[in-house]
């Protein structure tokens, strides 16, 4: 019997969107920014009537570094998607290789976004200065923030049958 622990491989995604105000005139961001537009993708059982009369605008922002529980310093690329309705997410993708007790340590941290929001905050302030004139109403308020996170595994990657208790812990953030 082996007793080697598995490493897993994948990447974390972790968003954060933020209110940057009333509106946000999306052909003016496109001459104030490369952006290109983010088509999303229609499930069948999405109504007709639910759409984007502008589709959103994604703009890519340099790596940055984070420092995370487990990881380390990582990496992340980053890129941000403007909706007109005034709302902008933050995505970091951060590629990892960690033992399955590492990542589910890393899990509980995340429950705490403080040091996530700082960064994606000082990340984005340079993009919001420069797209102050084409937000309507602009009001930037941290309260008025929602964060997710995916563990990206490849399909074979994850702990067979018998961890429910370590997946469970990380669909909850719960080390």
């Amino acid at each position: 019997m082996s007793n080697d622990v598995p490493i897993l491989q994948g990447t974390l995604h972790m968003f954060v969107a933020f209110d940057w105000g009333d509106e946000i005139n999306l052909d003016q961001v496109r001459q104030m920014v490369a952006a290109s537009a983010q088509e999303l993708p229609r499930r069948r059982r999405t109504p007709q009537s639910f759409f984007y009369r502008h589709p959103p605008l994604h703009v890519e922002l340099p790596a940055a570094d984070l420092q995370l529980a487990e990881l380390g310093t990582v990496q992340a690329s980053i890129g941000v998607t403007i909706f007109d309705f005034g709302a902008v997410s933050i995505a970091f993708q951060v590629p990892f290789s960690a033992t399955p007790a590492a990542l589910l340590a890393l899990a509980g941290t995340l429950a705490d976004s403080t040091t996530l929001l700082q960064k994606a905050r000082a990340v984005m302030e340079p993009l919001h200065a420069q797209l102050l004139a084409a937000i309507q109403d602009p009001l930037w308020q941290d309260d008025l923030s929602e964060k997710y996170y995916v563990f990206q595994f490849g399909p074979d990657a994850l702990p067979q049958a018998g961890n429910h208790a370590w997946l469970a812990g990380m669909v909850h953030l719960e080390s």
